[in-house]
């Protein structure tokens, strides 16, 4: 499960969205049979977090994910226009996250519950790390989910792709999103993790 599924699951309502308008039953059925395939993946997967007592950092990045994309789904779901056709299947993928959705799953409520009292704050907006283009030069680079980033940091400090100035543009931006959110502490753990 990774956040990429939320993409697609958005992509997927998009289509669902049009085809139903377009009164394209065949179609509609397919996006639907997939969304709801790819939503009953997911409820196992963080189910089973649970239910073996996973390790709270494996379960609350699982709930983290989920939560994400719960709201790709729902954000699309409810821009689609007002069509009659609409109606039933916005209901259907609205608000997965949340115990006011339309037909709670309670897997759904507990990750939302978990990402927005535990790690939505850790995981909003690093609009600040777009300034360090270096860390789209390998996929190694690429931030994990706060807010462990102590390893994430020291990969930042030793990689080869990278140069001082690229390292110093990555402590940087983490800098500018500490004080853009001050609350949001993980962005201080990487710097901390370059020292080990």
């Amino acid at each position: 499960m990774c956040g990429h599924d939320g993409e697609w699951l958005a992509v997927r309502a998009g289509a669902l969205g049009r085809a139903a308008v377009l009164d394209a039953t065949d179609c509609a059925e397919r996006l639907a049979s997939a969304i709801d395939a790819e939503l009953d993946r997911e409820e196992r997967i963080f189910a089973e977090a649970v239910q073996t007592s996973a390790p709270a950092d494996h379960l609350l990045r699982a709930a983290t994910i989920l939560a994400h994309n719960l709201g790709d789904l729902s954000r699309v779901a409810d821009a689609w226009p007002k069509h009659p056709a609409l109606a039933p299947l916005r209901e259907r993928y609205v608000r997965h996250g949340h115990p006011d959705a339309p037909a709670p799953r309670p897997s759904f409520v507990l990750a939302g519950a978990l990402n927005k009292s535990l790690m939505a704050l850790e995981n909003h907006r690093f609009l600040a790390l777009r300034k360090a283009r270096a860390l789209r030069t390998a996929r190694d680079l690429l931030s994990p989910i706060g807010p462990w980033l102590d390893a994430w940091g020291e990969t930042i400090a030793t990689h080869p792709a990278l140069e001082a100035r690229d390292r110093a543009e990555v402590v940087t931006a983490l800098l500018d999103l500490h004080l853009s959110s001050p609350a949001q502490l993980g962005c201080l753990r990487a710097p901390a993790g370059s020292g080990r």
